[in-house]
């Protein structure tokens, strides 16, 4: 990406920001774009992306982290799973599902961090790996993510004598250009693609 990209990128994010959300900080609205972007094919409405937002720029005052990750959505047949409730409803689904997860980091940053990638990889672990309780998890969550892990296990509890199509995404979005990654972070986001699901 050129400077001049950048640029666009920029007065694209002002203009957005001061329509839909003028109150939030630059790293918030940050956040809730790249999510609107990346879902854009689901067609949710802005309380729906929101419901998915984590990151701790977005819940300062939560105890607990992130966990390197801004948003998280648990989406099944197209619809976002918002509460346990949705999740355990979905044993009653019978047949042609499709179970997907999307962790999204979004960063301002003009560049593209090792460091990021290594806490997303942390991170995933713990969602994905079943049978760790997150009293056992190595570093301490916020209230959302945790909600948002919960809201995982218990739609995959309910899917798993269903075989749904399962996608995971994983999707780093920064204001770098992506054909210029560095090597040891492209080796590490395939690493991280191949060990987890």
């Amino acid at each position: 990406m050129q400077n001049t990209d950048i640029t666009v990128i920029d007065e694209i994010l002002e203009q957005e920001k001061a329509q839909l959300d003028p109150t939030s900080k630059p790293d918030e609205f940050f956040e809730f774009f790249a999510a609107q972007q990346i879902l854009r094919d689901y067609q949710l409405d802005p309380d729906e992306i929101k419901s998915g937002i984590v990151g701790q720029s977005t819940h300062p005052k939560s105890p607990g982290s992130d966990g390197g990750i801004d948003a998280m959505y648990v989406l099944v047949n197209g619809r976002v799973i918002r509460d346990v409730d949705q999740a355990v409803d979905l044993k009653n689904l019978k047949q042609n599902i499709v179970f997907d997860v999307i962790l999204i980091q979004a960063s301002l940053e003009s560049g593209f961090s090792i460091q990021r990638l290594l806490r997303l990889k942390d991170t995933s672990e713990n969602i994905f790996r079943l049978e760790r309780d997150p009293n056992t998890f190595t570093e301490t969550y916020n209230e959302q993510l945790l909600d948002t892990i919960q809201r995982f296990r218990q739609a995959h509890k309910a899917l798993i004598t269903k075989h749904p199509v399962f996608h995971v995404s994983y999707v780093y979005v920064s204001r770098a250009d992506s054909k210029k990654v560095e090597t040891d972070i492209q080796l590490k986001a395939t690493a991280l693609e191949k060990e987890l699901p």
